[in-house]
């Protein structure tokens, strides 16, 4: 994780802000923040770190195309990682400006010149520090499911993580879908957060958290889970949820976040748009789980499939969308024809092509449990 222009959009100093160049480049990293109000100088160069974060009145700039160029350059040859202009001389940038910024990649925002310069300083600040904290637990993380450490130093990485957690633990793994995007997990973080026997950290791509409980089964433990995805998904609807199964001893914490993470990223390979994905209802996929990493299972997936998406890229057809769906439907032609916006005979040719190609390269008694189990392999693999 990284604070990055685009983080800190969504603090509240910048609710009324605007992009006024480099929209497309809001993912710079920002490690401080500088303030640059005066003429640039030599001194300028010397001081100035990559992504340093400029506040500026764009006063000595204002009148003079020269200066602004003069003042940009000295930001982007410094590796700056943007500039926050105030409104009180400046309400927007000359065309040949935004294009020169639009150029070096290097975006520049537009906010009230009410809001304090101690207030934004403060908010990045503090919005960086937590970042740091989260990177150091996402490493706690890491190591605690690598299978690196023996149970002891497990017990003492998830005290060191949270010391009120309970005897027994779950996990989930949000993953962002849509429009939204990891800034929409701090009131995840912060919901989870209030409880003291439950921990919430951004991790990887998405955000993992962490639940305990006292007794390694119950009503109360399933109550306390779907509180918690119900909870998630009126914060942020655009999510797949991995869910892990109940019940695993704390000591035991890498089993339930190994599987919250895979079956998030199974509702994600599955294009699910806003789901709830449990492991304990993956079926067949758990036991391909453990074929992870063997060149046979590999193998496989390419032997089924590979024929199928050739065919599609040579001659334009579909073989493999329409036998994805005709799974997904259970088989039914009427339904999957109406899926994919075609004839019903035209989904039956479409079957019985792909059955005629996966029996040329494999000779399975049921084609489309082949293709099944293929696509699941092309999922894990």
């Amino acid at each position: 994780m990284s604070v990055t222009v685009r983080n800190i959009l969504s603090l509240p100093s910048f609710q009324g802000a605007s992009i006024l160049a480099g929209e497309d480049f809001l993912d710079n990293r920002i490690l401080q923040v500088s303030i640059a109000d005066s003429p640039v100088s030599e001194l300028d160069y010397e001081i100035s770190r990559g992504g340093d974060f400029y506040l500026s009145v764009f006063y000595f700039e204002k009148d003079s195309i020269e200066s602004t160029y003069q003042f940009l350059d000295a930001l982007i040859d410094t590796k700056a990682s943007g500039l926050c202009i105030f409104d009180e001389y400046v309400q927007n940038l000359p065309d040949e400006i935004i294009a020169y910024c639009n150029d070096h990649r290097f975006p520049v925002l537009l906010v009230s010149v009410t809001i304090p310069y101690a207030s934004i300083i403060r908010e990045i600040m503090e919005l960086i520090i937590l970042d740091g904290q989260n990177t150091l637990l996402a490493n706690k993380i890491t190591s605690l499911i690598s299978g690196a450490l023996d149970d002891k130093h497990k017990l003492l990485t998830l005290q060191e993580i949270n010391p009120h957690f309970q005897n027994y633990i779950s996990a989930v793994y949000v993953l962002f879908t849509g429009d939204a995007d990891s800034s929409a997990g701090a009131p995840i973080v912060g919901f989870i957060n209030r409880r003291v026997d439950s921990f919430a950290l951004m991790y990887e791509r998405g955000l993992l958290g962490l639940i305990t409980y006292n007794a390694p089964s119950g009503r109360h433990v399933e109550e306390k889970i779907d509180h918690y995805i119900a909870a998630i998904t009126s914060l942020c609807p655009q999510t797949v949820i991995g869910v892990s199964g109940n019940g695993a001893p704390l000591q035991g914490a890498a089993t339930p976040i190994n599987q919250a993470l895979f079956a998030a990223k199974i509702g994600i390979n599955n294009n699910a748009g806003s789901s709830v994905v449990a492991y304990d209802k993956l079926g067949i996929t758990k036991l391909l789980l453990r074929l992870s990493g063997h060149k046979e299972m590999e193998d496989f997936c390419h032997e089924i499939l590979d024929p199928l998406l050739a065919h599609d890229e040579k001659n334009g057809s579909q073989l493999f969308d329409t036998m994805r769906v005709f799974l997904e439907q259970k088989k039914d032609y009427r339904v999957t024809a109406k899926t994919l916006f075609v004839h019903e005979n035209t989904v039956r040719y479409r079957i019985e092509k792909a059955k005629e190609i996966i029996e040329d390269h494999n000779a399975a008694d049921d084609f489309c449990e082949s293709f099944s189990l293929a696509l699941k392999c092309r999922q894990i693999v």
